[in-house]
Protein backbone atom coordinates (compact mmCIF):
# COMPACT_ATOMS: atom_id res chain seq x y z
CA UNK A 1 0.00 0.00 0.00
CA UNK A 2 2.88 2.26 0.76
CA UNK A 3 4.26 1.57 -2.57
CA UNK A 4 0.95 2.31 -4.19
CA UNK A 5 0.33 5.57 -2.38
CA UNK A 6 4.09 6.94 -3.17
CA UNK A 7 3.28 5.77 -7.14
CA UNK A 8 0.65 7.41 -7.66
CA UNK A 9 1.76 10.80 -6.29
CA UNK A 10 3.48 10.69 -10.02
CA UNK A 11 1.86 12.65 -12.91
CA UNK A 12 2.09 10.31 -15.77
CA UNK A 13 1.03 11.67 -19.41
CA UNK A 14 1.25 10.29 -22.73
CA UNK A 15 3.60 11.39 -25.26
CA UNK A 16 5.19 11.56 -28.88
CA UNK A 17 8.37 10.57 -29.15
CA UNK A 18 11.13 11.34 -32.02
CA UNK A 19 11.55 7.26 -32.55
CA UNK A 20 13.92 8.71 -35.22
CA UNK A 21 15.57 10.83 -33.37
CA UNK A 22 15.93 7.67 -30.60
CA UNK A 23 17.05 5.22 -32.17
CA UNK A 24 20.16 7.69 -34.10
CA UNK A 25 20.42 7.99 -29.59
CA UNK A 26 20.62 4.68 -29.16
CA UNK A 27 23.03 3.68 -32.43
CA UNK A 28 25.51 6.93 -31.25
CA UNK A 29 25.80 6.34 -27.80
CA UNK A 30 25.12 2.07 -28.04
CA UNK A 31 22.67 2.22 -26.08
CA UNK A 32 19.38 -0.44 -25.92
CA UNK A 33 16.24 1.55 -28.17
CA UNK A 34 14.53 1.94 -24.71
CA UNK A 35 16.82 3.14 -23.44
CA UNK A 36 17.10 5.94 -25.85
CA UNK A 37 13.44 6.09 -25.66
CA UNK A 38 13.21 7.04 -22.44
CA UNK A 39 16.23 9.63 -22.84
CA UNK A 40 14.59 11.01 -25.94
CA UNK A 41 11.14 11.68 -23.86
CA UNK A 42 13.45 13.60 -21.65
CA UNK A 43 14.52 15.52 -24.42
CA UNK A 44 11.09 15.90 -25.97
CA UNK A 45 9.28 17.35 -22.55
CA UNK A 46 12.51 19.12 -21.65
CA UNK A 47 12.40 16.98 -18.38
CA UNK A 48 14.77 15.89 -15.70
CA UNK A 49 15.85 12.53 -16.23
CA UNK A 50 15.40 10.69 -12.68
CA UNK A 51 17.44 7.20 -13.08
CA UNK A 52 19.26 4.38 -11.04
CA UNK A 53 21.37 3.65 -14.26
CA UNK A 54 24.49 4.85 -14.55
CA UNK A 55 25.03 4.57 -17.88
CA UNK A 56 22.25 6.27 -18.86
CA UNK A 57 22.54 8.92 -16.74
CA UNK A 58 26.53 9.76 -18.09
CA UNK A 59 24.65 9.97 -21.75
CA UNK A 60 21.59 11.93 -20.42
CA UNK A 61 24.24 14.30 -18.61
CA UNK A 62 26.00 14.45 -22.41
CA UNK A 63 23.25 15.32 -24.27
CA UNK A 64 22.51 18.33 -21.77
CA UNK A 65 19.62 16.78 -19.73
CA UNK A 66 19.71 17.61 -15.91
CA UNK A 67 19.74 13.93 -14.04
CA UNK A 68 18.42 13.31 -11.09
CA UNK A 69 19.93 9.57 -9.40
CA UNK A 70 18.39 8.16 -7.04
Amino acid sequence: MAAWGAASAFQVSLRDVDMPAALRMASVHNLYAYDAYILQCAVDGRAKLLTLDRRMAVVGRSIGLEVVEA
